[in-house]
């Protein structure tokens, strides 16, 4: 089942713009900023996890023809293909993760400095994050792992459908 967003400006702490002399425009900012931080840290250190634990090789399993050409084209989106390929050999799935990883650095890297993201290599929304979170999911349940993609990925693709986050500053 599907999750619709809820948690969203005028639904938490910053919102509150009702006349309160005492939250104005730059606090709203603030509290967007914040918000949008700590959102794409908390994946990342989820997705972190999800990569130290998922050890699935080709051998183990087979990868789907799907899923090999999303990889490919993270590895080359990535401009890192190489060495991330090279530190995982195999490791498709890691590979992938490595890939989603690097973008959400530079996503962060780029809301930190106030900078608009940069569309194909980082997030500039949380639906493109969903979207390659769902690319791994699809993945692991096509080479008949759908229990890992079910208590590990979707935990997370589920957080980032319900809490979002904005790269607006």
């Amino acid at each position: 089942f599907e999750i619709p967003a809820f948690f969203q400006f005028g639904a938490w702490i910053g919102g509150d713009r009702d006349g309160n002399p005492h939250v104005t425009n730059r606090i709203t900012r603030e509290a967007l900023y914040q918000n949008c931080l700590a959102s794409l840290r908390y994946y990342k250190s989820r997705i972190t996890e999800l990569l130290q634990t998922l050890s699935i090789t080709e051998r183990a399993a087979p990868i789907p023809d799907a899923f090999r050409t999303a990889l490919a084209q993270a590895l080359e989106r990535s401009e890192e293909g190489d060495a991330i390929a090279a530190r995982n050999p195999g490791e498709r799935f890691r590979q992938y993760l490595s890939c989603v990883l690097r973008r959400l650095d530079i996503t962060i890297a780029h809301v930190e400095k106030g900078r608009p993201v940069p569309g194909e290599k980082g997030y500039a929304s949380a639906e493109d994050l969903a979207a390659d979170l769902n690319t791994m999911e699809l993945g692991l349940s096509e080479c008949r792992s759908e229990t890992l993609a079910l208590s590990m990925v979707t935990p997370i693709k589920r957080a980032v459908e319900a809490f979002r986050f904005s790269t607006m500053r």
